[in-house]
């Protein structure tokens, strides 16, 4: 096929130099043109023609352009002081700091074991929890501003689990109840003005209470659920959306799946089985919400992951506690957490604006699916700013233990900066 004389003449004519500096490049010039097109070129093209194809922008998508969508102001993570939080590392026989590798805390460049450290981490033996609570309570003393910092997931919440539960309406007769040496031990750690507590869940030991204070120090994010991969690290399940794809309206709205006869410890929380019940008689599309009373199984895996991967928001349910691997696992693909788990302390509140990053529920409306839904932003340019924000949350606070770790020591720095001092938190539980 010839091109048209027309044609050639409508072309620009170059001057001799140009064009002898295209000739030389005419092999380059064809084989990448070549590439970059879907049948072959012809070879009467003009050198000229291709050259002009090769360096003039590329035409905008015809789907939605995420980079034309912007970012509300607000939206971004602030620079956090950059001045070192220096910390020490006290007992240190144990190989994790909840779930933290205590290597990467010995690596990490603002350890000095000196008096000097600003955080004293205690990392104490696997031993009994009363045990345990007594060798927290019995650390020597330091100075408030410079305070022990103490992983309390284990010891403080199953040594002194709702002591108060004996006066709730729905606790079991089984409840396992602290001694009263224990409540002594409980007594004398409120009084501790230079101890911080690291948890999931800072209201962990009070489940049935969720007006109660928390206690003083920060939420660790968890890591991986190992209930949908048997490493709870390796996120390679769920495959992370394209930022293009982050401003485009995902399949569905709002997801769910889990399990149903999680309920709160000793009947405190029945947002599971309330929720069920709604939707048994409620549709909406774009809503998608299940539950399961078995185990995951290798069909049930396939279906989480298509209704957790093709959605702009994902329920974070209150289940056995108010923790769980769920908001991490939401947060690593972008999905925007929808968070009815009434006194939860999220993750590193220091650091994060949580409102910006979730969307939180009341428990109430679990008997009322539409009314969740209508809590809910509609606008783009909101859903939008918010997946670009639980993105770099995750990015930057999130995806690593190293990361997890620094997030961390800032975030406790910003707890003592804003006027939190130890000794703040809950009540006396034998009251």
């Amino acid at each position: 096929m010839q091109t048209s004389v027309a044609t050639k003449q409508a072309l620009p004519q170059p001057d001799d130099k140009k064009v002898l500096a295209l000739q030389q490049r005419a092999p380059e010039l064809m084989t990448t043109w070549a590439a970059s097109t879907a049948s072959p070129p012809l070879r009467s093209t003009s050198l000229n023609t291709i050259a002009a194809s090769l360096s003039s922008p590329p035409a905008p998508p015809l789907q939605n352009n995420c980079s034309r969508v912007p970012t509300l102001p607000g939206y971004t993570i602030s620079v956090e002081a950059s001045s070192p939080s220096l910390f020490s590392i006290e007992f240190p026989v144990e190989r994790f700091f909840g779930h933290l590798p205590v290597s990467v805390m010995m690596k990490h460049e603002w350890r000095r074991d000196t008096e000097e450290a600003q955080f004293a981490f205690v990392l104490l033996p696997k031993v009994s929890y009363a045990t345990g609570f007594s060798a927290i309570v019995n650390l020597p003393p330091r100075s408030q501003h410079r305070p022990w910092v103490v992983w309390g997931q284990k010891t403080i919440r199953d040594t002194c689990l709702d002591f108060k539960l004996r006066h709730h309406p729905h606790a079991a007769n089984n409840i396992r109840m602290p001694n009263d040496e224990l409540c002594r031990l409980w007594d004398a750690l409120l009084k501790r003005k230079d101890i911080l507590f690291v948890m999931y869940d800072l209201r962990d030991h009070v489940l049935c209470f969720d007006e109660e204070p928390p206690l003083p120090g920060s939420t660790l994010a968890t890591m991986g659920s190992p209930h949908i991969n048997s490493n709870p690290n390796d996120y390679s399940y769920f495959p992370r959306p394209h930022p293009e794809d982050l401003c485009v309206p995902a399949k569905y709205t709002l997801t769910f799946r889990g399990m149903a006869e999680n309920r709160g410890w000793a009947g405190c929380a029945s947002v599971r089985p309330d929720l069920q019940r709604a939707m048994s008689n409620w549709m909406l599309p774009g809503v998608a919400i299940e539950f399961k009373k078995e185990p995951y199984n290798d069909s049930d895996k396939k279906r989480y992951k298509e209704l957790v991967t093709h959605t702009d928001f994902g329920l974070f349910l209150h289940g056995w506690g108010r923790w769980a691997y769920r908001l991490t696992e939401l947060m690593r693909i972008c999905i925007i957490p929808v968070i009815l788990a009434n006194g939860r302390t999220l993750p590193f509140a220091n650091l994060i604006d949580w409102s910006k990053a979730s969307v939180r529920v009341d428990e109430a409306l679990t008997r009322d699916p539409a009314a969740i839904v209508a809590k809910l932003p509609t606008d783009r340019t909101v859903i939008t700013s918010m997946r670009r924000y639980v993105s770099e949350v995750y990015d930057k606070y999130m995806s690593t233990p190293e990361k997890q770790f620094h997030a961390l020591l800032l975030d406790l720095k910003l707890f003592l900066r804003k006027g939190h001092p130890p000794g703040t938190g809950s009540g006396n539980l034998g009251s």
